[in-house]
């Protein structure tokens, strides 16, 4: 089972591998590649160049006014949020 996401918080300094080409490996398969992909930093020198593949970034920490902007601003689905997300389980 192949599963699509909205919306993709990918921190770019993991401890086994760099978050951009997890990002890049996700887009490439296919099921998230239309998912807003935001790239989260604790780095204050990287700025939206440096993520070529994501569709923005934040640096930590993050605030809710700072993500709820960000989803705003790069969302691609037209998501509502205003509205709560459903529970895990509670899909179709």
């Amino acid at each position: 089972m192949t599963r699509s996401f909205d919306v993709i918080l990918c921190d770019v300094g993991l401890p086994d591998g760099d978050g951009r080409e997890t990002c890049e490996r996700l887009r490439s398969a296919g099921a998230s590649q239309d998912a807003c992909m935001i790239a989260v930093t604790g780095r204050t020198d990287l700025r939206g160049d440096d993520f070529p593949s994501f569709d923005g970034y934040l640096h930590k920490p993050i605030t809710w006014p700072a993500l709820r902007h960000a989803l705003e601003t790069w969302d691609k689905a037209g998501l509502d949020f205003q509205k709560p997300a459903p529970a895990v389980g509670d899909g179709p």
